[in-house]
Parts: structure tokens; sequence; C-alpha cells
């Protein structure tokens, strides 16, 4: 069998032209092939998630310049209106312009740009105004987000039930203060009292401020993060601002003060804050009690008095639980009648003064007890307070005594007349000249001329029980006079009680001019009497600082304190009082002597000698006049009335002494005994 033969198939030779051809052929169909690929396996985002992610790109810009704004005002502070304004518009504007670039870069949607639109046009509208007045501080509050976010919206709550015409509306917040307002605060009020302000707002516990504004229900959150006032606002919240500093006395409650707030200021000197908070800790502390500090005279003397008591519970270590209740003033203390019964039942109380000492668990006396406490010490003061003096240290307890309490603030703030700058002048007389001579008006003027024409001020507040006094203010007419509005009998207050009126109402009209005329930048008094006396300690204690007091007859000490004091002295006390008295004396010397005067000191009386009367001498006022009248008046001035009568001196059979006289003749022996001393001294 034979093959069959084929001829082999020869390939076609391929150019070099060609081969290039074919592939550039194939590398365009496989990147064709690979879009084609692509774009099923990868399709593009659709419309709205491109536009959620822009509008997210929106935010996020927004939100930074939000922050840049929030950083701003907490590094400025309080602004004015003009720079408040200022610094928004820059910061919109910047945003403007980011977001502007950012739609032609990014082509935003529809929506993003017609925000930004918005945005623009509010800006111009806010820029065309003329003025940078409160409106256009509030469109471009409005525009800022950060304090639309921090700031809740208004709620129209009622303010104080105190509230007063709009225009004597003054506001809480000085300039350039730093200032947080609790989330819970009224920002329309403030706003409305204020005028356009930009303060931060937040819990105001992030870090310490000056000044912070809240709600009653947050003032013992925020005050350990303020360092001098907190403004509380609401209404009905006097109770519980009044249960609030009973136990933080540091605080003090602005008496004048509060339109829609109440104006708490807080103590920052450091020996005055130790001396409330140790008040505060003994006061409430209701495990041993001093019950006592009664008294029974007037208003002036029975305040003297718990000041004294609340001297002898801070020196002893107790709680001073007064015997007389005190409705006008924040209660001393928290403690109850179970309270001290149960700590009494415990420790039955001692009552002997002379057995009181720093050993002693609980003290109790009964009935008055006030010449008591001066014979057993009246200048009893905590050793660490020394250097400050007796007149600071009874001044902060006077006031501590008498705070007012709400119903007592409200009756101030709608009844006082003062108005400040002023110089309050207290014009004693009455029943008084039984105690000290009476000073005519017009040398109480004398003084307010000089003031006058020192300082300028012009208003004067008058306290005074005389109505000619008031009839006599015609004639001095560089001078506008404030006074309260009520009858002055100028019988004293014994004599006003037995015709009839009422010992609350009294009290309260008194509170009212106290309180009124330690609102005086300057006072002239007699520090002879009580209600001299608590001018002038009420107004250190509010202003934290001596006040400009001018007395005008004796300076405050132990001669204007402790006139009575006869019998029952220890002898250290009685060293001790003598050396006071002498210290008084040689002051007075120098001063003569300094005024190119010399000779010793007199007194009104040069004939009567001073013989102490008997204990339990102080009686009811009928009987006493009953007993002058016997006597055929006093010995010495011949006067028919008396508040007390003293002996004659030794040897004489009938006749007594009027408490005035009585006074000038113990000085005059004191007064005596110090020239002799003065003289033995000269001699070597």
């Amino acid at each position: 069998m034979v093959a069959n033969e084929t001829t082999p198939y020869a390939r076609p030779k391929l150019s070099l032209t060609k081969a290039g051809v074919l592939v550039i052929l194939c590398l365009f169909t496989a990147t064709l092939f690979h879009l084609y690929q692509e774009a099923h396996l990868h399709p593009p985002p659709p419309t709205e998630l491109l536009e959620k992610k822009k509008l997210k790109i929106f935010k996020d810009q927004l939100t930074r310049t939000k922050n840049i704004q929030r950083d701003m005002l907490r590094k400025r502070g309080h602004l004015g209106a003009a720079d408040q304004l200022q610094q928004v518009l820059t910061a919109q504007q910047a945003l403007l312009d980011k977001l502007e670039s950012m739609a032609q870069r990014e082509a935003l949607q529809q929506d993003s740009l017609k925000k930004v639109d918005d945005i623009s046009a509010r800006l111009e509208e806010i820029k065309s105004l003329t003025q940078l007045n409160s409106e256009a501080l509030a469109s471009s509050l409005a525009i800022s987000t950060s304090i639309e976010m921090s700031v809740r919206p208004a709620i129209d709550r009622p303010i104080h039930l105190n509230e007063l015409a709009k225009s004597t509306w003054s506001c809480p917040i000085p300039v350039d203060t730093d200032t947080c307002v609790h989330h819970s605060a009224n920002m329309a009020h403030l706003v409305e009292i204020c005028g356009p302000i930009v303060v931060l707002v937040g819990d105001c516990q992030d870090r310490v401020y000056r000044l912070t504004v809240m709600t009653k229900e947050f003032m013992e959150e925020v005050c350990d993060y303020t360092t001098e006032v907190m403004v509380v606002q609401g209404v009905d919240i006097g109770r519980e601002v009044d249960s609030f500093v009973q136990k933080r006395s540091r605080w003090m409650i602005d008496t004048m003060g509060g339109n829609g707030f109440e104006l708490l200021t807080s103590i920052v000197d450091k020996e005055r804050l130790d001396l409330q908070m140790d008040l505060d800790r003994l006061q409430h502390r209701c495990t041993n009690f001093y019950n006592g500090a009664s008294h029974n005279e007037g208003f002036g003397s029975c305040w003297h008095t718990v000041a004294l008591g609340l001297a002898f519970s801070q020196y002893y270590n107790m709680t001073l639980y007064p015997t007389n209740e005190y409705k006008n003033f924040i209660p001393l203390t928290s403690c109850t009648e179970a309270d001290k019964e149960k700590a009494f039942s415990a420790n039955p109380p001692l009552s002997d003064f002379g057995a009181w000492n720093t050993s002693t668990i609980n003290f109790r006396t009964s009935g008055k007890d006030v010449d008591g406490l001066m014979s057993k010490n009246i200048g009893i003061i905590r050793p660490e307070y020394e250097h400050k003096g007796h007149f600071w240290w009874r001044s902060m307890l006077t006031y501590y005594a008498i705070r007012p309490n709400v119903a007592m603030r409200q009756l101030i703030r709608k009844t006082s007349t003062a108005t400040t700058p002023c110089i309050s002048i207290h014009v004693r007389h009455s029943d008084k000249y039984s105690e000290a001579p009476l000073i005519d008006f017009s040398m109480y003027m004398e003084q307010a001329e000089r003031y006058r024409v020192k300082t300028g001020v012009s208003n004067i507040y008058l306290m005074t029980d005389d109505s000619q006094v008031i009839n006599s203010t015609q004639d001095y007419s560089n001078f506008q006079f404030h006074y309260a509005n009520v009858a002055r009998s100028n019988n004293g207050w014994h004599a006003d009680r037995d015709n009839g009126s009422s010992i609350e109402q009294m009290e309260q009209v008194f509170l009212v001019d106290v309180f009124s005329a330690v609102q005086c930048q300057h006072s002239i008094v007699t520090y002879s009497s009580n209600v001299g006396r608590l001018i002038g300690e009420v107004a250190y204690a509010i202003q934290n600082t001596e006040p400009d007091v001018v007395s005008l007859d004796k300076e405050w000490g132990w001669d204007t304190i402790f006139p009575f004091l006869d019998e029952g002295l220890s002898s250290e006390f009685r060293l001790w009082l003598q050396q006071q008295q002498q210290q008084q004396q040689q002051k007075q010397q120098k001063q003569q002597q300094h005024a190119g005067t010399t000779g010793p000191v007199t007194t009104h009386l040069e004939t009567a000698q001073y013989q102490p009367y008997p204990p339990k001498t102080r009686k009811d006022s009928k009987e006493d006049e009953e007993k002058g009248k016997e006597q055929v008046g006093c010995k010495a001035c011949g006067v028919m009335r008396s508040v007390t009568w003293r002996r004659v001196p030794a040897g004489e059979v009938t006749g007594v002494l009027c408490n005035g006289c009585s006074i000038d003749a113990k000085l005059r022996k004191v007064a005596e005994n110090v020239r002799q001393r003065i003289a033995h001294r000269d001699q070597h």
C-alpha cells in the first residue's frame, strides 16, 4: 500500500507593522473590557449618598466655627455689645467663605447651597443695621448655634413677690466680672434688667467663678464654686435662702436688694470666715447648750444681750439657745426644744455664774441674766480674736444674732425711704435724759455739714423719737431728709407700750430704721445709746471694715456698755476693767494735751459720790418713778423720772441719784483714780 504524500503547510510571514497594530488593538480591547467590568462591579454612589456626605462636611465646618466662637467668648468674658457683634460677624463670615469655597470645589447639591445662601442673606441683613444695638446683637446671637445649644429657651417664670417698678431694677452682674449663669436660670429676666450680655452658661461647677446666677434648687451645688456673689432667682425663694444662710453664715443676704432675685455676698476675710464657720458649727451641733441671754428692756439692749450670750457660748463651746423668741430674725439655731431637753437630761445644767468654766457641759439661767453675764465677764473674747479688738468681735456677733428673715426683709424693702449715698443720723431723746445728757439737733447738723463739704453727700436718713427734731429739719435747706413716717411721742417705749402701742409693731419700725441707717456711707450717733452702738456694729459687719461713724458723746468702749456694774466682780476681772478704764482716760488726757489744753477730766456732776445700789435694783419703770417722787427726785439734778435710781453718798439718810448722775459719779471716781496714778507716776 502506497502512502499519499502531501506538501507541509507554510505559515504566512507577519510584518512588523501589522504586529504593532495587533498589539495596540489587544490593549485597547483589554482596556474597554476593564472599564466595562469596573462600571458593573463598582457603580458610582447614588445622589442621596453624595448629598449626605457633603452635608456632613458642611456640619463639621459649622461645628468647628461654633467651637471657635465658644473659645472666643470664654477668653473674652463679658464683652460690650459692639465687640460681641463684631466677633460673631467675623466668625460667621469665615464660615461663609469656607462653605462657598467648598461648594465650588465639591459641587454641593442644591439643598446645601441653599443653606449657604440663607446664612449669607441673614449675615447681610445684620451688616445692614446702622447701629450695633440690642436688636443686632440678638440677631447675631440667634445665628450663633453655640449659644442656642447652651442656653435653653427662656421660660416665663414669675419674679419675686416683692416686684418694684421696672425703672428701679438694677443689674446684679457688674461689667467685666467672671460670671457663670446656671442652665436653670431665667435668661430672659437677666436680659430684661441688665440689657444684652454675654456670659458663660452651664452647670457652673467646672471651675471657680466670682459670680454665679442660679435658682434656689442649685444653691448648695454651686456655692462651693463661687467666691464672691450668688444671684438666686425665683419666686417665693426667701425661706429657702434663709435656710441656706442659717447654716452657711459666710453668705450675707443683701437686705435692700432683690427684684426677682436675692443677692448673696460671701465673706472673704479669713479670720471673719473662721469665726462664721465656728458659729455655724456650734449653733447647729445640738449636743450641749447655754439656755439664756435674756433681757426685757429696749430692743437694742435685748439684742446686745443675745450677742453677749453668743460670746459666752463661743468661749465655752456651747450652742446658744435663747430664752426669748425673735420672730423677725433668721433663727440662731436649728436645734429644737427636744434636743435641748435631751442634753439637759443627760447632763443637768449649771446655773451658778461663779461655777461656769470651760469644763461646764450645759448652763441654764432663769429670767433676766444680763447682769450675771456682765458681772461674769463683759469683755469675754476668744483668745485667737483678741488682736482684732472687741469692737470687731461684738459687731460680728451682733449681726449674726439679728440677721433679718424674709418677712422682715420684704418689709424693709417696701417701707424704707433711705436714698444712697447718704449720712445717717440717730437722735436719741425722750427718756434718755435719765442716762446721758441730751444733745441738741444742731450739733448733729454741724457734723453733717462737715461731711457735706468734704464728700458732697447731702441725703440724710434721720432716726429719732422726737417730733421736734423732725420739725427742725426745715431749717437746713442744704440737705434732703428722709425718715420713717411714724408717730413720735418722745416719751420712751415704756410709755408707748402702756398707751397701747404694739411691741411687735414698734420692733418692726425700729428694725426698718436701723437697716436703713446702715446703708449710708457715714453715720452720726451717740454711743451712749444702744441704738447708736447697734448702727456702728451692724455697719461694721455688713461692710466688713470699720465704718465711718462719729459719736458725739463717747467712744465705743466699756464705759458705754457696762455702766451699771457694781458688785459680784471677780478680782481678776475687776483689775482688767480698771485697766480698760485707765487706758481710756489716758487716751483722753493725751488728746487734751495734743489740743493745747491741760487739766483733769471732769464731768457735769462734781458733788455726788458713786455708791453701789443693792442687787436687783432694776424694777418696773412706774415703781421707780414713784420711788423718785417719794425721795423728791434726784439729789444732784432734781429730775423726777429715771429708769433706775441709785443710793446717795454714804452717810446720807435720804435721797437717791438718777441713772445719769450715778454714771457721772462713777466716771468721776474713775477719772480721779487716773489722775492720782498719773500724778504718782510723774513724781517717781
